[in-house]
Order: structure tokens, then C-alpha cells, then sequence
């Protein structure tokens, strides 16, 4: 299930997983009137934004990140790769940049995107490479934001 909070404490996203990996989905329960809502299907490791207006999330089968408004509860593309798995994907603690990793049987690697141009225009997002190892299974990449500073 994986429960996360919203920033503003106020609802809590979890994902729920059928009889298989595709089955997966992502719900929001209202903390106060404990309603559940269906927000996005085949989707998991939803991540809120700081100011919770958007859930980052990947697709089912991993090759595919996705950003989610809470609001208007539509969905876009922000990343594809088809010749691996995405993981672990983060947002910076000004909502400014989200990390993620990267990895196939060849290589492990660590990208950052600058969120502005990807709610601008979607098709236009590209994610710097920040870091890249050799061999994947020598390291597991696991990106972590430093907290921001009071």
C-alpha cells in the first residue's frame, strides 16, 4: 500500500495492487470525510510535490514518469524510457527539480529535470544526466533531496 501523506496533512495517496502488477492503482482518501477516490490506474510510487499540487508517479511497468495535478486530476508524460526501469523518483524540497534513477543490465544512472518546462510543455522535458556507473547490479541508486534549511 504504501500510505503517504499531503504536504497540508489533509489526504493521504496509497496504491492498491490487484491480481497482478498492472492491476496497480492510485487512490486518495480525504483524511477528514474519509472519502477514497480513484486517481490514476496501472500507476505506482506516488510522490507528492512539496506544495502537494501534483503526485509524481511512475507507470505499472516502470519506463515511464508521470506528473499527476490534484486538482484538475489530469495526468501527463513527463519521461519515457523503454530500454530499462526508472526508480526511486524525488521531488527537491522547493519543487523545483525532480530526481530519479535509471537502470538496465548495462548501466545504473541518476537524472535530474527542472520541473517548470515540463508543466509548460510536456514534449519538451529533458532530464540532465547527473550521474552514470558502469554496472547496475554494483550499485543501487536510491536519490534523496537534502532537506531545505529553516
Amino acid at each position: 500500500m504504501f500510505p503517504k501523506w499531503s504536504p497540508d496533512e489533509t489526504k493521504i495517496v496509497f496504491v492498491s495492487y490487484g491480481s497482478g502488477v498492472l492491476d496497480s492503482a492510485i487512490y486518495s482518501v480525504d483524511v477528514q470525510s474519509r472519502e477514497i477516490s480513484l486517481w490514476v490506474v496501472t500507476a505506482n510510487n506516488p510522490v507528492w510535490s512539496p506544495n502537494g499540487d501534483y503526485l509524481l508517479y511512475l507507470n505499472s511497468d516502470a519506463d515511464a514518469l508521470y506528473l499527476f495535478d490534484t486538482s484538475t486530476k489530469a495526468s501527463f508524460l513527463i519521461y519515457v524510457n523503454n530500454d530499462g526501469e526508472i526508480d526511486a523518483p524525488e521531488w527537491s524540497s522547493n519543487g523545483q527539480y525532480i530526481v530519479f534513477a535509471f537502470s538496465n543490465a548495462d548501466i545504473s544512472s541518476l537524472y535530474k529535470l527542472s520541473v517548470t518546462p515540463c508543466l509548460q510543455k510536456p514534449q519538451d522535458c529533458t532530464p540532465e544526466l547527473f550521474l552514470n556507473t558502469p554496472t547496475a547490479n554494483e550499485l543501487n541508486i536510491d536519490p534523496r533531496w537534502r532537506p531545505a534549511s529553516p
